[in-house]
């Protein structure tokens, strides 16, 4: 099911849909007990770091690139007054961003496009901004998918990404867990990403390893096992005791590789010319 990919990750057979099957773990209610509302590393804080290199002003356009149930989408457009358009795999996701624009009087801001970034139609829009959170790394054909976001951007405009790095090899008794969890199987190395972006065209203005959001992320997630664990022993989590102790030792063994510098995380700033 699973192979290597040349000096760093791994990488799915042609059978396997890796941004499918995110897209359908990342909908399920455990994915947002463990990863919280924004479904990424770093969380808004870090949007919000990368949103402040996008010179984003009240009416800014924006392409938020696999947007699932929208935080940042909904960020952007408060924070902003941006206008945004989400994609989004996830169906349940759409409905649930679109649902929470109209809550918080949004819904001028923001479009919500359900299907694959590669194919939807885009037009007529040129977008002031792009922004790809944790998203890249799952796309089969990553090439295809930044050309399309360098088309959709306007000259001048500007690309954020931050991302799930690999650098090296991952354990082989791990490859599969840690190519669906998390969705590491399709990450590259933060210097194969630059020449991706490059390649379809961008200039990168910055590009940088940023470990502290991958350990705090880990750490984060191991200490919500900690307490589903506890309320599966007390009898109030309907889960079998043994996944939460697998999840832990898969865990464990991810900040392990965070520690040695296997796996990280990364933030890329670029511009169309």
């Amino acid at each position: 099911m699973y192979s290597q990919r040349g000096g760093s990750g791994v990488t799915l057979t042609p059978d396997i849909d890796l941004n499918a099957c995110c897209a359908r773990a990342y909908s399920h209610p455990a994915a947002r007990y463990l990863l919280g509302d924004s479904l990424h590393p770093g969380g808004l804080a870090l949007t919000e770091e990368v949103a402040s290199d996008l010179n984003l002003t009240p009416g800014s356009r924006v392409l938020d690139v696999g947007c699932g149930p929208g935080a940042t989408s909904l960020f952007l457009a408060k924070k902003y007054g941006a206008t945004v358009t989400g994609v989004t795999l996830e169906e349940a996701g759409a409905a649930e961003l679109e649902s929470h624009a109209r809550k918080q009087g949004l819904e001028a801001q923001i479009d919500v496009i359900t299907g694959d970034i590669a194919s939807v139609d885009l037009s007529p829009t040129m977008f002031d901004a792009a922004i790809a959170e944790c998203v890249v790394s799952i796309f089969d054909d990553k090439p295809a998918v930044l050309r399309r976001i360098f088309d959709a951007v306007q000259p001048g405009g500007r690309l954020a990404i931050s991302d799930v790095i690999v650098e090296g090899d991952l354990p082989s008794n791990l490859q599969s867990v840690f190519a669906v969890a998390g969705c590491v199987g399709g990450a590259w190395s933060l210097d194969e990403y630059v020449s991706l972006v490059e390649g379809a065209g961008f200039r990168v203005t910055r590009s940088e390893r940023r470990k502290d959001v991958a350990s705090s992320f880990v750490d984060g997630v191991r200490k919500k096992l900690m307490f589903a664990e506890i309320g599966v022993k007390l009898g109030k989590i309907p889960v079998e005791l043994e996944l939460i102790q697998q999840a832990k030792t898969y865990v464990a063994e991810a900040r392990r590789l965070i520690d040695d510098g296997t796996i990280g995380y990364c933030v890329i700033i670029a511009e169309r010319p």
